[in-house]
């Protein structure tokens, strides 16, 4: 709710899809798709620039294209 309210969600809105996205779903993990997002009004918070989309696009296919098991800093 604190990250709804922080994207300028109304706080009864933002109670309305925590509590969608919490008792909604089977589990954590499950995927919702862009209707379902657009539905609960979260694609607004989600579009991006078209920098930002390519930048994702390139790590996209960057994790695809080679054999990561993980993304992140490597530490010894």
């Amino acid at each position: 709710m604190r990250l709804l309210v922080h994207a300028g969600i109304p706080p009864r809105r933002a109670a309305e899809i925590a509590d969608k996205l919490v008792k909604g779903y089977p589990e954590h993990g499950f995927v919702i798709d862009r209707s379902e997002a657009d539905d609960l009004g979260l694609l607004r918070l989600i579009e991006a620039s078209d920098d930002v989309m390519e930048a994702v696009g390139r790590v996209d296919r960057a994790l695809w294209s080679n054999k990561f098991t993980a993304f992140g800093k490597l530490q010894e």
